[in-house]
């Protein structure tokens, strides 16, 4: 068996690769819902395009913060317990979206998911690095990754089923489920996670100490600028994909299927980019990932049909979640493994940052337009400012 797995599958690292994807299935499936969701929340809560936006903005900027809390947090007291606290926490919260009877309230319960949820992703992800070195730590991100993929699955099968069943109330059922789902997880994160295999003795001592060598590092901001592009390219798209097909005539069903397709390039993308990531360069492979994304972003503004949806999303899918991976995989490239979680959750704001503001933006135009399709116009040129500084990344030693 040694023979054809890698070593660190006979070991505990296994059980970590398990559970951070776990993990990632669980914490992003909030982030996700949206897409398919907001046409019946639309609905239900009376909303403009503007104020669609807007939730994906709440989620983002209360990821943003929860980001730095926590990466920070586990980089000084350890990862399991953060993650474990702050995923049950946010299981809570996600079960409490789907009782929300106006705006305001949604909006505000948006905000604390993304608080909790996507705080917790930054020490998750963060933790590869103590259990996995350089050489593999991008095949295990693009891995636990595939978690991410697996959401557009679920939430691409049950948002159709549900709605079906009650159209009026079916979007909140999936909110009540979603929030079930991570909280259970954050339970087995408390039993299972372990901050650090037992040999680690240099993490060991230096544990209590403050990641300030994080915020003093180039190639974190610059890896960071970077997650900012992928933030808004995947806000946009993920906020506005499920209106603007309806927009066009595709049926909710057509539309969770393209989206389960999305989610099931992303599993294997996910996978092919952390490996390109380990075997050239972290530079080579966010360059050559957002090209992809800006293609399929044009495409669903140049053919808005059925077979360019289809195109688009084929495009979109395979590549839309490799920042992600590149940078959970980076994070322990530029600075020491325990400070990890920091330096990703510095990225994570970053890709906050963006998800904050192409969202309301986009809708913002949209509504002033009368033109959704100038939101994936938006989103290519974000694809294309991370093009051009991926070049940047590329000439570093240290991106090697």
């Amino acid at each position: 068996m040694s023979r054809v797995t890698p070593a660190w599958m006979a070991n505990y690292s296994g059980v970590i690769l398990l559970m951070i994807l776990l993990l990632n299935l669980s914490l992003l499936l909030p982030r996700f819902a949206y897409a398919l969701t907001l046409p019946f929340m639309e609905d239900s809560l009376d909303l403009s395009r503007f104020q669609e936006g807007s939730f994906f903005t709440a989620l983002s900027i209360s990821g943003v913060a929860g980001a730095l809390t926590f990466g920070v947090l586990a980089s000084r007291y350890g990862s399991r317990i953060i993650i474990g606290v702050t995923a049950i926490s946010g299981g809570v919260a996600v079960g409490v979206l789907g009782i929300s009877t106006n705006y305001w309230f949604a909006l505000g319960m948006s905000a604390l998911v993304g608080f909790t949820t996507l705080g917790s992703i930054a020490p998750a992800m963060g933790l590869l690095s103590a259990w996995f070195d350089s050489r593999n730590r991008g095949t295990a991100s693009g891995l636990v990754a595939s978690g991410g993929g697996l959401c557009f699955i679920v939430i691409g099968a049950l948002v159709p089923w549900l709605t079906g069943r009650d159209p009026e109330d079916g979007w909140r059922h999936l909110w009540y489920i979603m929030g079930a789902i991570v909280v259970v997880v954050g339970v087995l994160s408390l039993k299972l996670l372990k901050d650090r295999p037992i040999e680690a003795g240099e993490a060991t001592r230096s544990m209590g100490a403050w990641p300030t060598a994080v915020y003093r590092n180039p190639l974190v901001w610059l890896a960071s600028l970077l997650a900012f592009c992928s933030g808004w390219c995947e806000g946009l798209f993920a906020t506005f994909f499920g209106v603007y097909l309806e927009e066009h005539g595709i049926s909710v069903a057509i539309s969770g299927g393209l989206w389960m397709m999305v989610g099931l390039l992303g599993i294997v993308g996910g996978v092919f980019w952390g490996i390109l990531s380990d075997r050239t360069s972290r530079g080579t492979a966010f360059m050559l990932s957002f090209l992809i994304v800006g293609v399929g972003l044009l495409l669903f503004w140049i053919t808005p049909v059925l077979g360019g949806f289809v195109a688009a999303s084929v495009f979109f899918g395979v590549s839309f979640r490799a920042a992600y991976i590149i940078c959970a995989a980076a994070a322990g490239d530029y600075v020491r493994p325990q400070f990890a979680a920091a330096a990703f959750g510095l990225m994570g704001m970053g890709a906050g940052l963006g998800g904050a503001i192409g969202p309301p933006l986009g809708g913002y135009i949209a509504d002033t337009t009368g033109d959704l399709s100038w939101v994936f116009v938006l989103g290519a040129g974000g694809a294309a400012v991370a093009v051009f500084s991926s070049i940047f990344l590329n000439r570093s030693p240290a991106s090697q």
